[in-house]
């Protein structure tokens, strides 16, 4: 890419013209005093959510977000999918919508609605904050679009007492969900689910590596209807959820098509929650027959017939029902 990109450039940049470049949004400059950080506005190679703008095809989308966490960014997120979902001359869509290190406050959904849409933080300094008094029916992100890619940020409640935070999943998934990515994610205090998989996602071949929950409400879930043949089908790995002083589910998975949990670890209360549950009229269940702790319990649903329970990998230890039919969640690790 000739030229180079910086805050207040004042040599041609991209396009080869610095007023090009400054009207596309390539270049970002700022009234008063610099503060010494830069921002690259994009759409290429990302779009930093505290440029002030970003334009494609001559239309201009306002960014701004408030790295302060004091009020609503959640416009700056959704304006940044509108970009990138916009076609482009090699007649496809998508990009990178970069998180800086900051606290990201959020008070309405975050909506990444566009397919190819890459979401990343710097790491633990780009936090995502739930603010009070918002509404988070579809969770403080949520993911309809396919082949997407999440990664590298933190939610974090502003209380340490989950309860005492807004009512708010993580990261809700509602649609197509073909191809999801998501990588060291972590979650902090957050008064709801830190992954939820809805009825209404697909959820096929999606991958979560290195995501980590501590002291939320609850981990995760996959719900599972027969109009997506049972749907959502996932993978987690090197994943650790903890809600121990909330009392709910590490894991939950109401018949879902597939899950595959290598590598994972949960604690959770034996009196009000468990690390691993699994339910579902006619429900199949692959599971691994552990010492009961008083921190580790694999319970279904009351209302559950677990039609299947077998083992596929462990020590002589583990034990193994014998098949009958059904269909429904199948867990293995």
């Amino acid at each position: 890419m000739p030229g180079t990109i910086r805050a207040g450039l004042t040599t041609a940049g991209p396009t080869g013209d610095y007023a090009t470049d400054l009207a596309l949004g390539y270049i970002q400059t700022r009234s008063g005093p610099t503060d010494g950080n830069v921002r690259i506005a994009g759409p290429n190679p990302w779009i930093d959510l505290s440029a002030t703008n970003v334009t494609v095809a001559g239309r201009a989308y306002a960014l701004a977000a408030d790295m302060t966490g004091a009020t609503d960014s959640s416009a700056a997120g959704n304006n940044a999918v509108a970009a990138l979902s916009v076609v482009r001359s090699d007649g496809q869509t998508g990009g990178m919508i970069l998180i800086p290190a900051g606290s990201l406050g959020l008070a309405n959904t975050w909506n990444v609605s566009g397919p190819q849409i890459r979401v990343a933080g710097v790491g633990s300094g780009s936090i995502v904050v739930p603010l009070s008094g918002g509404a988070f029916t579809n969770g403080l992100i949520n993911v309809s679009g396919n082949q997407c890619l999440l990664e590298n940020f933190m939610f974090r409640g502003t209380s340490q007492t989950p309860g005492n935070n807004p009512a708010a999943d993580g990261i809700v998934f509602s649609g197509g969900n073909v191809t999801l990515r998501l990588n060291a994610i972590q979650a902090f205090y957050l008064n709801g689910w830190f992954f939820n998989f809805l009825s209404t996602a697909t959820g096929y071949d999606v991958r979560m590596v290195s995501c980590n929950s501590r002291q939320c409400a609850k981990g995760v879930t996959a719900d599972g209807t027969s109009a997506t043949g049972l749907s959502p089908s996932i993978t987690l790995m090197s994943c650790f959820m903890d809600p121990v002083a909330a009392g709910g589910d590490c894991s939950y998975f109401p018949a879902a098509h597939d899950i595959i949990l290598p590598g994972c670890f949960g604690s959770a209360l034996t009196s009000s929650g468990a690390t691993r549950r699994a339910a579902g009229a006619g429900s199949r269940r692959t599971t691994e027959a552990t010492t009961p702790k008083s921190s580790s319990a694999i319970r279904p649903s009351s209302a559950t017939t677990i039609a299947r329970s077998r083992i596929r990998r462990g020590p002589a230890s583990h034990s193994q029902a014998a098949p009958s039919t059904g269909i429904g969640t199948d867990l293995c690790m």
